[in-house]
């Protein structure tokens, strides 16, 4: 399975998956696992389902590869706005918080200089800090649009402002009230009482204030681990990326690419190979005669090529049927191979044709070959259903290059072919040799020294005929 592969990764895997519970919490990264694994038995289904079809699995793979990429890109934009807007919220929130520290003192100081002064405007100015401390507050609660406060907070503020040891929510309210029933009193020009507001002063200067500085300093606090969590989540979110383009290729794309592969070599292979001998076909073998003989020529090495042909095989087919013939065909192309060599080329060229290169061999060498395959061909029956068996011959034709200028892959066939018949008509199970060499003689290596063979033929056949020695 493609999973397999991504064992390498299980100590990065064991890393991210540490970080995700920290983050997120045991419940939801169980939720989490779950519509992963979901997703991926998901997509092992349709990849299964899709084996047969390789274009769609790979449009599929494709598509599904960067919708990973492109949602995983999209989950980061969206922490990296959420970190944004959370820097956002949290400045407000710690400005406001931080603010009505300023404001509680500003409140004292108004109420002293209109208790003083009596001024409308000292008066005034006292009731707008006193109103704005009070919005400020619920709003910190509450939330206000205006003031881009969220309304939320964390459980350390959350204590300060309602547990029983702070209390801090209802000791505002209750300074609040004290300041309004100040500002009726001053409105209505009437006494106030020196205790009174020296009790005031003294609550602002040490509880309240000291409330307030713990209440700025858990915003504080919750807004720098909220916004290094995001942090550590978009470094998360990187790294996860970055681990799918890794799991892509090796899941998705790797075994794409090698089942590409070896499409591309069945493709290869079907078109260069017989479908039923599984040996290379006409298109092939004429594709590497040609370099074979352009080496030869240009090395001066001997260079051989057998024309194959089985004997009464139409007799086979409409005696015993193409099924037989078909065996009869796989049997000679695998008895054939194992006797040649590997840097041999053996092809079929035709209904029950086959031909032979034969690099770095002279004549003499392929008849020897050539006697070798008729014996493996005849020493090797055919078993029929009925339990009898079916004793098949070849006749080759055999030529080599004669190294002339005017000698083609083509002219050495079309020579081997009318040896062949040569073969057949000299009873058939043998091989004839048409020899077009050109030799030195030991006498010396000059034009005039030299002597050439066309033509000859040479029969060699059944147990009984002389071969060549």
């Amino acid at each position: 399975m493609p999973w397999a592969r991504l064992r390498f990764c299980k100590p990065l895997c064991s890393m991210v998956y540490t970080h995700i519970n920290h983050l997120w919490g045991q419940s939801d990264l169980d939720t989490l696992t779950t519509l992963c694994v979901g997703l991926l038995m998901s997509l092992s289904s349709i990849f299964g389902y899709l084996s047969d079809t390789p274009i769609k699995l790979i449009r599929v793979a494709y598509v599904v590869g960067l919708s990973i990429i492109a949602g995983m890109s999209i989950g980061a934009h969206v922490i990296v706005d959420r970190v944004v807007n959370q820097s956002e919220y949290s400045a407000s929130t710690i400005n406001i918080a931080g603010k009505q520290r300023m404001l509680s003192q500003r409140m004292a100081y108004f109420l002293v200089t209109a208790v003083q002064t009596r001024d409308a405007d000292d008066i005034l100015h006292f009731h707008d800090a006193v109103t704005e401390f009070e919005r400020n507050h619920f709003g910190l609660l509450n939330g206000d649009e205006e003031l881009s406060l969220p309304g939320v907070y964390p459980a350390s503020v959350e204590t300060i402002y309602f547990a029983p040891e702070h209390q801090l929510h209802a000791m505002i309210i209750k300074h609040i009230d004290t300041l309004k029933g100040f500002y009726e009193q001053l409105r209505n020009d009437e006494a106030i009482a020196q205790a009174k507001i020296s009790a005031v002063l003294e609550y602002t200067e040490t509880d309240l204030l000291f409330a307030l500085n713990m209440v700025v300093k858990a915003y504080e606090k919750s807004a720098n681990e909220k916004i290094d969590n995001l942090i550590s989540i978009q470094r998360f979110s990187i790294m996860a990326i970055l681990l799918a383009l890794i799991a892509e290729a090796i899941v998705i794309f790797n075994p794409l690419v090698q089942r590409l592969q070896r499409y591309s070599e069945n493709l290869e292979f079907v078109a260069t190979h017989d479908q039923l001998t599984k040996v290379p076909n006409r298109r092939a073998f004429f594709a590497t005669a040609e370099s074979e003989f352009d080496r030869a020529k240009r090395y001066e090495d001997p260079i051989s090529v057998l024309m194959c042909d089985l004997d009464h095989f139409k007799s086979i087919n409409d005696a015993h049927g193409h099924q037989i013939g078909d065996e009869v065909l796989k049997q000679f192309a695998r008895l054939a191979t194992a006797t040649l060599r590997a840097e041999d080329v053996f092809a079929r060229i035709g209904g029950e044709e086959f031909a032979v290169i034969l690099p770095k061999t002279d004549a003499k060498s392929a008849c020897v070959v050539a006697e070798r395959i008729c014996n493996a061909i005849r020493t090797n029956p055919i078993e029929l259903q009925n339990g009898e068996t079916l004793t098949v011959t070849t006749s080759i034709g055999i030529a080599d290059y004669g190294f002339s200028a005017a000698e083609t892959v083509e002219s050495v066939l079309g020579r081997a072919d009318v040896v062949l018949y040569e073969a057949k008509r000299n009873g058939r199970d043998g091989y004839a040799l048409a020899s077009y060499a050109e030799r030195k003689s030991d006498a010396g290596s000059s034009k005039d020294q030299k002597a050439k063979t066309r033509n000859a033929i040479i029969l060699g056949a059944a147990p009984g005929y002389p071969s060549i020695a």
